[in-house]
């Protein structure tokens, strides 16, 4: 985990916002030590690699009953092997469902959150035609909800996740190096995404190196975290800049990468 980084990226947006940003919102990133975010949370905060730091271990002292209905999820896998992507996402989704688990959180608030988590998915609309659509500026009469798919937010943690792929620009060594082709990562696609249906996750694919939806991702933060505007449709075509915001995908929508496997 890397709140510490995580915290003073949303505390510099807090002070250029302090009469209109809340103060309790925080994000936690979670990941194995092999896909070291340090450089992706140095190139949002606009800064050297060095200066990012890791805490690990600490998920009992940061995410708590408190702070539970404030925070946000960024699960972080690499591209450099993505052979690992199913075992560690089912990893660190037990573990922070056995930390939920063990938290006194009020049955009532807990309910409220993952009503919030269904309401959020449900009133998606594509952002690229009305940036302003899922912003609190929106009155909630105006969306119209649509009932969930089976498949979707089975596993309901009250809590809102986004899956990051980093070093997208490692697909040239994949193909390189270990001959994948088009049908490897239509197919690695379509694992994620299936899997991140029963979550509710958004899944972004990134990579610091080409500047590939670096800031895609820290304006959907804002928008996730805030409530502000956003204005980014979904884009699965080029393989390497993926993003899939939460509420847009559907096992339809999947099955599609299914023509070329």
């Amino acid at each position: 985990m890397e709140n510490d980084s995580w915290t003073t990226l949303l505390g510099e947006y807090q002070s250029r916002k302090a009469t209109k940003m809340p103060s309790n919102k925080s994000m936690f990133v979670l990941g194995d030590t092999s896909c070291d975010s340090s450089t992706l949370i140095a190139k949002l905060k606009g800064c050297n690699a060095t200066t990012a730091q890791q805490l690990n271990g600490l998920l009992k002292f940061a995410l708590n009953e408190r702070s539970f209905p404030h925070t946000l999820i960024l699960l972080t896998l690499s591209m450099a092997a993505p052979w690992n992507w199913m075992d560690q996402l089912q990893y660190w989704m037990k573990v922070l469902d056995n930390h939920i688990g063990g938290l006194e959180i009020d049955a009532e608030l807990k309910h409220q959150c993952m009503a919030r988590l269904m309401a959020k998915w449900q009133s998606y609309s594509d952002l690229g035609s009305d940036p302003l659509r899922n912003s609190p500026c929106k009155r909630s009469n105006e969306l119209v909800p649509l009932p969930l798919e089976d498949a979707v937010l089975t596993s309901n943690l009250g809590m809102e996740v986004i899956v990051v792929v980093k070093r997208s620009d490692q697909m040239a060594t994949l193909r390189r190096e270990l001959n994948y082709r088009e049908e490897h990562f239509d197919f690695m696609q379509q694992a994620i995404r299936r899997a991140g249906l029963q979550y509710g996750a958004s899944l972004v694919y990134t990579t610091v190196k080409n500047n590939i939806n670096c800031d895609l991702l820290l304006q959907y933060l804002k928008h996730r975290i805030y409530g502000l505007p956003f204005g980014t449709s979904a884009s699965v075509v080029e393989k390497d800049a993926v993003f899939v915001p939460a509420g847009w995908d559907s096992v339809q929508k999947i099955s599609i990468l299914y023509e070329s496997l």
